[in-house]
This record gives C-alpha cells, structure tokens and sequence, in this order.
C-alpha cells in the first residue's frame, strides 16, 4: 500500500485557516453553497431557530469536561460569546 505524501494533497494550505487564500477559498464555496441551497437568512425557519436561541426562557447547564472542569456556554444580551 502506498502512502500520499501531504504535498499532493490539495487542501493542504488550507491548514492555515486565516490566511487571505484559505479565507478566499471559503467565501468562493459558501457563494457556491448559497447558490446551491439559497440564503438560510431567508429560510422561514430562521427566525424560528434564532428566537429559541434568543429566548430568555432557556434552562442554564453546565458540562464537566474531565474530572475538574466545567464549562457553561451561556449566551445572552450581556455575555454574547
């Protein structure tokens, strides 16, 4: 069995992800995605996904990542990210 050396791979550059070319290459393929399934901004779910994302009704959650970690993902009006 033969092993591909890295460099004959294609997509190789694209291992830096901000570089102007690898950034170049996704907004080529995000147009092409779009022109193949449309804007989701125009989805008529959209707004249905983004209120339920939105809503203050959420349950807040934690997740214990190993033995000593947590982690809470909390977003909202005061902490966006």
């Amino acid at each position: 069995m033969k092993t591909r050396l890295l460099s004959s791979d294609p997509f190789v550059s694209l291992e830096n992800v901000l570089s102007p070319s690898s950034l170049a290459f996704a907004k080529r393929q995000n147009a092409r995605t779009i022109d193949a399934l449309g804007d989701p901004s125009q989805s008529p779910r959209m707004k249905m996904v983004k209120d339920i994302l939105d809503s203050k009704e959420k349950i807040k959650y934690a997740y214990l990542v190993g033995k000593e970690n947590v982690y809470n993902y909390w977003q909202d009006e005061t902490n966006p990210r």
